[in-house]
């Protein structure tokens, strides 16, 4: 072979051989992955999410992507971030980090979901699903009663008094630190805060104390559980945390409103 042919062959071959390779490299596509953090969701909605097409879960695109800080970064319903790293060129390990959601409203036929600032951390149009065993108290409590007429995602809801806003906050998150199974929190019209468990009613009076009354509802509801009534905890004070606690056994005190 001569000099002019090799100078012709050479070049043909390693751009046949670069070919090659990028085909290759083009056939390689992720197809599997390991998924933590991640409740709300299954393992494969969040990869389905964050490689919605082929193209990007092909391994060669998400190389060149990364190479030039072009990564995608999806936006997750209830999901504040999320981290990927590469096992290989077929598998990607993905970790979750959800929003911590302690309470949801209705308005005007969607759900409001508050983080644990209070804030609109997302709007839907389905409520939380019913958690398979509600006794282990993972429930996202219905906040009723409040009164406000916009809201904006990512901000406090705009109630009339910051104070309640507060208790809702204080209050919704130490039912979900002691794992109460609290379906529903209700502001009456009179300003006292009503809590639904299963088939108790618990009545806890004013936002006075309302950290203690959640602790001390802790204690006692294991032996309330099962059974129909009302529970009163209006009494309670911290400065008077032996004050009278009743449980009325199959009767409940009416709301404002009722009969």
């Amino acid at each position: 072979m001569g000099k002019k042919t090799r100078r012709i062959v050479i070049p043909i071959a390693i751009l046949l051989i670069l070919g090659l390779a990028c085909i290759g490299l083009w056939s390689i596509k992720i197809t599997a992955y390991h998924v933590d953090g991640n409740e709300r969701y299954t393992d494969e909605e969040i990869f389905n999410y964050i490689f919605p097409t082929e193209n990007d879960r092909r391994y060669v695109v998400r190389l060149f992507r990364k190479w030039f800080k072009k990564e995608q970064v999806v936006s997750i319903p209830f999901v504040e971030s999320y981290e990927v790293d590469d096992v290989s060129m077929r598998e990607v390990s993905i970790v979750v980090y959800e929003k911590s959601i302690i309470a949801y409203m209705s308005y005007m036929g969607d759900y409001l979901y508050l983080d644990s600032n209070g804030y609109v951390a997302e709007v839907s149009s389905e409520p939380p699903a019913a958690p398979e065993d509600p006794s282990e108290g993972n429930i996202i409590p219905h906040v009723e009663g409040l009164d406000f007429g916009y809201f904006v995602k990512d901000e406090p809801l705009p109630v009339e008094d910051p104070e309640i806003f507060r208790t809702i906050v204080s209050l919704a998150g130490e039912i979900q630190k002691k794992n109460l199974p609290v379906s529903l929190i209700r502001f009456t019209l009179s300003g006292e805060i009503v809590l639904n468990m299963g088939q108790v009613r618990v009545y806890l009076g004013t936002p006075k104390s309302i950290t203690g009354k959640i602790r001390r509802l802790a204690e006692i509801y294991p032996k309330v559980e099962g059974q129909a009534g009302s529970l009163i905890l209006r009494t309670y004070d911290n400065d008077n945390p032996d004050a009278d606690i009743i449980f009325k056994k199959d009767e409940y005190e009416p709301e404002d409103g009722e009969n």
